[in-house]
């Protein structure tokens, strides 16, 4: 079991991985450690690629998107300890702020930034990120839910039934 959740491993099996890092039986502690370390030395190894690949052509968009993205899923894996998913939601955000920089208009960018600042709890920053988004008619359903989110946890209820009567349809 431990061997196919390490060889199709998605961050929905984290949970399973770290039960089995806690069993009784020292066996499949170790299997359980030896999958972990396997999982985070894949996506180790393949952050180096992308950096690799990102250094031979720095504007390339599809590079830099990959790169941001590869951090982002790693930074979501549930299995990293609080301060390293932090470290790679920030890394994150700084290559995708990069790819910005290559496709400006790009709505999947705007919105994993905002939705990073708003797993930051940078909420003022999230919340203004997204009226910009706005601004620029490059707001989506899924924005408009993260913005949501930060506006509530900031306590402007006001702005949250506003943004509600306003995209209520998205």
């Amino acid at each position: 079991m431990i061997g196919l959740l390490t060889r199709h491993f998605r961050p929905g099996f984290a949970p399973a991985l770290k039960l089995a890092l806690t069993d009784t039986d020292p066996s499949v502690r170790t299997q359980a450690a030896t999958a972990v370390a396997t999982i985070e030395g894949g996506f180790l190894a393949r952050a180096q690629v992308l950096h690799r690949k990102v250094r031979e052509r720095p504007k390339s968009f599809k590079r830099r998107e990959q790169l941001a993205r590869h951090y982002d899923d790693y930074a979501f894996t549930g299995l990293l300890d609080p301060e390293r998913e932090r470290d790679n939601r920030i890394r994150a955000l700084e290559s995708y702020q990069e790819a910005l920089k290559v496709r400006p208009r790009d709505p999947g960018l705007w919105l994993a930034i905002g939705r990073l600042l708003v797993r930051e709890r940078r909420y003022d920053a999230a919340a203004s990120w997204f009226t910009v988004a706005e601004a620029r008619g490059l707001l989506s359903a899924d924005m408009v839910l993260w913005n949501l989110e930060a506006l509530f946890k900031l306590g402007r209820y006001d702005k949250v039934r506003e943004t509600f009567a306003q995209h209520g349809d998205l």
